[in-house]
């Protein structure tokens, strides 16, 4: 009899016969007392064993069947006949996501109400409704008109007794019970007066909220906002300290822009700063009394202060770099151009020198390029190094820049130019880019080889020209690595093309038979898709994939290695001396990359092999010596694989012997000998070495150097015999460590000298080549009448962010402080 009193019955059967029997004994119960169940108001949902087809039954009340309901709502839950949590987790970001629009509005756009009633609201609604699907909260006009009037009224009762400083946080004084919101009928305004001593948190406040198990993780978030959301302030200091805050995140990016408070077009800054002042009392208090206060009155908001702002922090990130690079006494120079989209030919200005011992690059400044010769350039980095930055250029012991001629030119570029002002800046050219350069000569040397970097680049472009192709493609490889596009000037590019290709080259096959044989193509586009298809299934297309591949991946990890900031030059020398050695032991790899080709097309001959053979006609001259034919395989293996072979490790050599040669300059400051001894021999050797260094040197080192020296590797040797830790070889970084962490730099000044020389030498202008990056990102398509110096400021701040984080800025806040500052102090003798 419990049954009749019900508000909603729920009744679940695993069969159809036994749930059409319950509701006929439901309906039989019920017509015996007089009541008859409503097929109208009887909802039914049939779900389906997993794996089998979803058939819907057919259930009937008193002759009428009953309809299938695709959705059922029920205690929270949303039920489906496929029993898919993902409609029910939809139904609950639907439930939240209306419920949060509907008070955004009124509760979290408000900046009268403060952050913790904003997140008891959220607790209250927001977050039940997202767990538990809840059907409680709804939205009512009438609700929506009482919070205002309340609101309305709080705030002029507040005005009327004096308390201006707590309408920012009205919203504590409110009562939540079963989600809606009114004001007490017998609030005493005047007993208000009592509390002008306490904080607003001390204010009356009661709320009625109801949480079941997860009330402990729903402390844990609420604790996590209001710890964001603290105020750090103290009492009496300038506003801004809290407006640079803002600002010191905001210019990373270079997002300001001008507008006012509470428009929808008022820019990312100004965006920021109201979505913080939701959470932040103060924030919101100062925004609301000189927010939109015009010109004339200090609001520290404008563009023109944030402006002045940015350049102090910049020209501070700027003097702490330049700083550092004066206390480390040597330092390398690397430059790079590049026009921005103002078509403005940009210079990147970039210095290596030690901190800690440990080698480091930091971005200086984009020079707007006068000229683009190598005497011009050099005389405009110079004039900045010296007045801008106020550095000795004597102390410049390296320059490395890509190959361009009027960089790299011996006669008239840069790097000349910079030799002439000062004899001991080393040329390093960019080892990354030579490793391309390399690669680039190589493929040019072979017609073979351009032909298969053609047909690489051809079927990335039909497939990527269409979306309709690019669909097709993707249904036949799956989740495998897509087609990647070449790059002239990027040759990891050219490894992850070779890559993908080898990675998926069946199913790609596949893609494009399918392109040719959709009649909905273009007719071109399915005759390039054949094209391209016969083309890849040629052996010499599959032999040249597999050995580039294997070849570009280890060009691939070189450079990797190469693009570190703390990699030295001996690494550069020894990593070069590797890929040729390599590439050496390759050329006699032909029958491995031949069998590799040979699994993935087993019925394929050589092209050549096809073809009707010509016969040379003879001269007058010619001997009598018989004609030599060549068959197809040793044709292809002579004029194409060690061409190729022969012209990579050629290059590969002679520009590794540039930085080899510098390398050996100094060598021998890390062959720390295993065994102490005084031969004639070992001192002599030690005598040359120094005074080779000596005589590129000379005003850096002096005669003592070889004794320094042998009396350093002793110290080092004693060092580590006297410990379990027994190490027989060191490298140039390492053993500058020792001399760091143990503070004997005055006990061996020369050797100390020649290693920080040496770690100081650029090896590439990598660091360059990224600050274009960073440049792209900051004047884009929408900021192209940025000036000069707004780009040179958040260029720094962005690309050296983490020097930004560990500035302290109180100084610079109490110079603006003082420098705005309308109060005049006049001294008196």
């Amino acid at each position: 009899m419990e049954l009749q009193y019900a508000n909603n019955i729920a009744i679940a059967m695993l069969s159809e016969d036994n749930l059409q029997a319950m509701l006929d004994t439901f309906a039989e119960t019920y017509r015996r007392i007089g009541f008859r169940l409503n097929p109208s108001k009887t909802q039914f949902l049939y779900q389906s064993s997993p794996g089998q087809d979803l058939v819907s039954p057919y259930i009937k009340i008193n002759g009428e069947t009953l309809p299938n309901m695709e959705h059922f709502p029920y205690l929270g839950s949303h039920l489906s006949p496929k029993a898919d949590i993902d409609a029910v987790i939809q139904h609950h970001f639907q439930s939240a996501s209306a419920s949060f629009r509907h008070l955004k509005p009124i509760v979290f756009d408000d900046p009268y109400i403060c952050a913790d009633a904003k997140i008891l609201v959220h607790m209250a609604v927001i977050l039940p409704t997202l767990l538990y699907g809840a059907e409680t909260w709804t939205s009512a006009a009438t609700t929506s008109r009482n919070w205002r009037e309340q609101k309305t009224n709080l705030s002029q009762n507040l005005q009327l007794h004096g308390y201006h400083e707590y309408l920012p946080l009205w919203g504590q004084k409110i009562i939540m019970h079963e989600f809606k919101f009114y004001m007490p009928q017998d609030t005493n305004w005047t007993g208000l007066r009592t509390m002008a001593g306490a904080t607003i948190c001390e204010l009356p406040i009661a709320v009625v909220v109801e949480v079941d198990s997860v009330q402990i993780w729903l402390d844990q978030v609420a604790s996590l906002l209001l710890t964001a959301t603290e105020d750090n302030a103290q009492p009496g200091r300038i506003e801004d300290r809290k407006i640079i805050c803002l600002r010191e995140e905001e210019v990373e990016s270079g997002k300001v822009n001008a507008g006012k408070f509470g428009s929808l077009q008022n820019g990312n800054f100004l965006g920021l700063l109201e979505l913080i002042s939701q959470f932040d009392p103060f924030l919101a208090g100062h925004i609301l009394k000189y927010g939109n206060s015009g010109k004339g009155n200090p609001s520290y908001l404008s563009k023109t202060t944030c402006e002045e702002l940015i350049q102090l922090m910049a020209q501070k990130v700027h003097a702490l770099i330049v700083d550092e690079v004066k206390s480390s006494g040597y330092f390398s120079l690397s430059v790079d151009s590049t026009p921005d989209l103002s078509h403005i030919d940009q210079l990147s200005v970039v210095l290596r020198y030690l901190k800690y011992g440990q080698p480091i690059e930091r971005f200086l400044t984009f020079l707007e390029m006068k000229s683009h010769t190598g005497e011009e350039m050099a005389n405009q980095v110079l004039q900045y190094l010296r007045e801008a930055c106020r550095l000795n250029f004597s102390k410049c012991r390296g320059q490395s820049y890509d190959n361009a001629a009027n960089m790299s030119g011996r006669y008239k570029g840069m790097q000349q130019k910079f030799l002439e002002t000062n004899k001991f800046v080393i040329y390093v050219p960019c080892a990354a880019h030579s490793l391309n350069l390399v690669g680039r000569s190589a493929v040019d040397c072979c017609q073979e080889a351009v032909n298969f970097f053609s047909t690489v680049q051809l079927l990335y472009t039909l497939i990527s020209a269409s979306s309709s192709r690019w669909k097709i493609l993707k249904g036949c490889i799956g989740n495998e690595s897509v087609l990647k596009s070449l790059s002239d000037t990027r040759w990891e590019a050219h490894a992850m093309a070779t890559a993908a290709i080898l990675k998926s080259f069946l199913k790609i096959l596949e893609a494009l038979e399918c392109i040719a044989e959709d009649q909905s193509q273009k007719g071109d586009a399915r005759r390039e898709a054949n094209n391209i298809a016969d083309k890849m299934q040629e052996l010499e297309f599959v032999f040249m994939l597999n050995f580039w591949n294997e070849i570009l991946q280890n060009f691939h990890r070189v450079s990797q290695v190469l693009q570190n900031e703390d990699v030295n030059l001996k690494t550069c020398a020894d990593l070069y001396v590797l890929l040729a050695d390599k590439l050496c032991t390759s050329r006699d790899e032909f029958e491995r990359y031949e069998a590799a080709t040979k699994e993935m097309l087993p019925d394929v001959d050589c092209k050549a092999a096809t073809t009707r053979k010509r016969i040379r006609k003879k001269v007058p001259n010619d001997g009598d010596a018989p004609e030599v034919y060549l068959n197809a395989r040793d044709k292809f293996r002579i004029t194409t694989f060690y061409t190729i072979v022969d012209k990579l490790e050629t290059e590969m050599k002679r520009r590794g012997e540039i930085y080899k040669e510098i390398a050996e300059r100094f060598s021998f400051l890390s062959d720390v000998p295993h065994n102490v001894t005084s031969s004639s021999t070992n001192i002599e050797r030690y005598s040359q070495c120094c005074q080779k260094l000596i005589d590129a040197y000379p005003e850096d080192f002096n005669s003592n150097f070889s004794a320094e020296l042998q009396q350093f590797h002793s110290y080092v040797r004693h060092k580590f015999s006297a410990t379990k830790n027994v190490k027989t070889r060191f490298s140039h970084a390492e053993l500058y460590k020792i001399i760091v962490e143990d503070n004997i730099e005055c006990a061996f000044p020369n050797v100390d000298i020649g290693f920080r020389i040496f770690l100081t030498l650029m090896v590439t202008n990598c660091s360059a080549e990224r600050s274009f990056s960073q440049l792209k990102y900051i004047k884009n398509p929408i900021r192209t009448t940025m000036q000069q110096g707004r780009l040179d400021a958040l260029s720094l701040l962005s690309i050296e962010a983490d020097v930004l984080h560990k500035i302290s800025f109180e100084d610079l806040i109490k110079d603006f402080a003082i420098k705005k500052s309308r109060r005049k102090l006049f001294k008196y003798k």
